[in-house]
């Protein structure tokens, strides 16, 4: 079968580390594999987004398992198209035993467009990489929803504890 992506990043990701694959070469020819091993912390992380980019990697492949996806997937969506597939699709295919196998496998799905994406929710405007702004302060608390007070609830000047029956409907 043909490869359809030149240039494709596959990373398995555990709860401490993440395994990185990538594999470059022309559709017609046998990709070139290199394969590094990454902690989940995010000096590492954009390490490992660099190295990427300096290889020129185009797509990144991944499958989503439980939460410890999410961090690495934040370091990469803005420079790359993320291919976050189903783990349970991709855990049914034999023959892969180590984490090594299993990002050198992602990244070969991806090569050959076999691999579905699964729907990641955008993030919502102004949600950049986390509580601090370019200028390095912490961004205000959201204002309170605007609450309109019930005209029949206006307190009574004669008797300020006192308040009119609500006549209005529900």
């Amino acid at each position: 079968m043909e490869a359809i992506i030149e240039r494709v990043g596959g990373v398995d990701v555990g709860q401490a580390t993440v395994v990185a694959t990538l594999l470059v070469g022309a559709a017609h020819e046998r990709a070139k594999k290199e394969t590094r091993t990454f902690r989940i912390v995010t000096r590492e992380l954009l390490e490992m987004r660099e190295w990427f980019i300096a290889k020129g990697v185009t797509h990144v492949a991944m499958e989503g398992t439980g939460v410890y996806w999410r961090p690495v997937y934040s370091r990469l969506e803005d420079a790359f198209e993320m291919i976050l597939g189903n783990a349970q699709h991709i855990k049914h295919v034999p023959g892969r035993k180590t984490d090594v196998k299993d990002s050198e496998w992602l990244a070969d799905l991806a090569r050959h467009g076999l691999i579905a994406k699964s729907f990641v929710p955008p993030k919502p405007p102004g949600a950049g990489g986390g509580p601090r702004q370019a200028g390095g302060s912490v961004p205000p608390p959201p204002a309170p929803a605007p609450t309109r007070e019930c005209p029949c609830q206006i307190i009574r000047r004669d008797k300020p504890q006192a308040r009119l029956p609500c006549a209005m409907p529900s």
